[in-house]
């Protein structure tokens, strides 16, 4: 785990071209360290975005043409999508483990009232 961290804090750009996911883990590991991402417009990864309302650019991970343009976009405008992932950041701040654990409970106790 501390050599992926260290991997992801130290990354120019995390590109997540899953086909297939639940999330993407990477991209929000690398988003909480401020740096920038794209992401292939699976499902999961368009769920994510629009959940934590993050402005994040996608591309078809099955049109080659489209993954080297939005590469290309990235490196050329790796500022715009730092200040992206900046501001992403900034969403993460009020999402921790308790929050969690404490929704979690809210729905376990719901569901046990019911």
């Amino acid at each position: 785990n501390e050599d992926v961290d260290v991997l992801i804090k130290n990354a120019s750009l995390i590109i997540s071209g899953s086909l297939q996911e639940a999330g993407s883990g990477p991209a929000l590991d690398a988003w909480v360290n401020e740096v920038p991402v794209i992401l292939s417009s699976i499902e999961p990864h368009l769920d994510q975005l629009s959940f934590f309302n993050i402005k994040c650019h996608t591309f078809d991970p099955m049109d080659i043409a489209d993954i080297s343009a939005k590469m290309l976009y990235a490196v050329t405008h790796h500022d715009e999508l730092a200040a992206d992932s900046r501001k992403a950041s900034q969403t993460f701040e009020e999402y921790t483990w308790t929050k969690a654990g404490m929704k979690y409970l809210e729905i376990f106790k719901k569901h046990l009232e019911a």
